[in-house]
């Protein structure tokens, strides 16, 4: 396991928090990947996250945020560009392979302040998922 990984579980042992640890074998070196669900006021979300062998940063991910009909591609795709406009932390994008929205945020880091960066970007990025939803959820019936 990488070191970031390693610091960043500690954090979340001492918190309490569950979360799921898993080898993400399909990147060269392999990536850490650790999931932690959340319950949201607007959506329940897992954030995941993949640690890379240089302990230097990692890629957090919400996966099926929407799952978004073939017929509602275009107003969808209209609402990822004004959330995107609206936050610069994170982003949103349409997977194309199975039609669903998705957040994204790139977060860096040292060795002495892994645990405070990684919390602080899985709190943004899920307070950002319920905020966006909303939005995502009025293109979608409307």
């Amino acid at each position: 396991m990488h070191d970031a990984t390693t610091q960043f579980l500690a954090y979340l042992d001492k918190r309490n928090v569950r979360y799921t640890l898993m080898r993400d074998a399909d990147t060269e070196p392999a990536s850490d990947v650790v999931k932690v669900a959340f319950s949201g006021e607007q959506v329940d979300v897992t954030v995941t996250f993949f640690f890379d062998h240089d302990n230097e940063h990692a890629s957090l991910r919400v996966f099926n945020l929407v799952k978004v009909p073939a017929g509602k591609i275009s107003a969808m795709l209209t609402a990822v560009n004004q959330i995107n406009n609206e936050y610069r932390f994170a982003k949103f994008c349409l997977d194309p392979d199975d039609n669903t929205i998705q957040a994204e945020m790139d977060c860096i880091f040292r060795q002495h302040d892994i645990d405070e960066i990684c919390n602080e970007a899985m709190v943004r990025i899920v307070n950002i998922c319920n905020e966006a939803y909303p939005v995502f959820m009025k293109s979608l019936w409307s």
